[in-house]
């Protein structure tokens, strides 16, 4: 029997028609579901709920830097459904946004490597790291930005906003129902949503709240 962790909902990319195929396989092979936040919708036949832990104690001995006014900071893997190319266009319009130190933990596409790389040469106040970088320097980045900014297209669970609250940064966000669930949870001030399109009125308006 084969037991499984639900992350997210629908798959952000399309990887191929064999993919699909090895993915309803091994649906049918599935026996247990895991959801990590409550409002997954549970599957047959039984899905027990496991909620997705924080980061506090691993990073707690790491050093920790003072907040930097004015930065913001997108760190992760770089995928097209995370609004990458959104934000560095926001960026480039924003009469506020001090900053965006890029910090990657992984390349990833192409593409997009090459829009970031484009954007930290053309704006001074970008800059960016693609590559994995070691847990330390990951702590010293986020606990020096002022706001982590997260404009994916879509997101259900997501531990790059479950590692900035552990290191008590606030977060920007699109509004989901676990997202606001969240912010429920942690109280005012730490999840901030939004609903409809990404744009730098919106993001120097978040500057303004934090």
């Amino acid at each position: 029997p084969v037991v499984r962790t639900l992350h997210i909902l629908q798959p952000h990319e399309d990887r191929g028609w064999r993919e699909r195929e090895l993915v309803r396989w091994i649906d049918r092979l599935t026996r247990r579901w895991i959801r990590i936040n409550a409002t997954t919708p549970p599957r047959p036949p039984f899905t027990d709920t496991i909620l997705h832990g924080h980061y506090r104690d691993w990073f707690a001995t790491m050093e920790q830097s003072s907040t930097v006014p004015g930065r913001l900071l997108h760190f992760g893997l770089i995928r097209p459904y995370k609004g990458v190319e959104t934000l560095l266009e926001v960026m480039h319009t924003g009469r506020r946004c001090a900053r965006e130190p890029a910090h990657r933990r992984q390349p990833g596409h192409a593409a997009m490597r090459s829009l970031v790389e484009d954007a930290c040469t053309q704006d001074p106040r970008i800059s960016a790291l693609l590559a994995y970088v070691e847990e330390p320097v990951l702590a010293r980045e986020v606990s020096e930005a002022e706001l982590v900014v997260l404009p994916y297209r879509q997101m259900h669970n997501s531990g790059t906003l479950l590692l900035a609250l552990s290191l008590a940064r606030p977060v920007l966000a699109p509004w989901s129902e676990s997202n606001a669930s969240i912010a429920e949870e942690v109280g005012p001030g730490w999840v901030f949503l939004y609903e409809g399109e990404f744009d730098a009125p919106l993001l120097t308006g978040m500057l303004d709240k934090v």
